[in-house]
């Protein structure tokens, strides 16, 4: 019976003193007003561009002087040459 209730309440302890999940948040948010980084670098392909569009946010919002993730965008033609851009327009 001690044992049992022994069992119990070091089951219970163990439960309380566990850290509490919390929710992460792994994205980086896209700009709305980006710069200094590589704005209208000129990039081969869209996955290259992807890679490198991070950017410092300049708008006021919750994000400011943190970073961004510029938007790439197709400018070339005919041969597809990407662009980051510092925002989402």
């Amino acid at each position: 019976m001690k044992l049992q209730l022994f069992m119990l309440s070091l089951t219970a302890m163990t439960a309380l003193a566990a850290p509490v999940l919390e929710g992460r948040q792994n994205d980086i948010p896209p700009c709305e007003d980006g710069g200094e980084g590589p704005v209208n670098d000129a990039f081969d392909t869209s996955a290259e561009c992807k890679e490198k569009c991070f950017l410092r946010e300049n708008a006021d919002n919750d994000n400011k002087y943190g970073v961004c993730a510029g938007a790439c965008r197709n400018v070339g033609h005919p041969a597809p040459i990407f662009q980051c851009r510092g925002d989402a327009t």
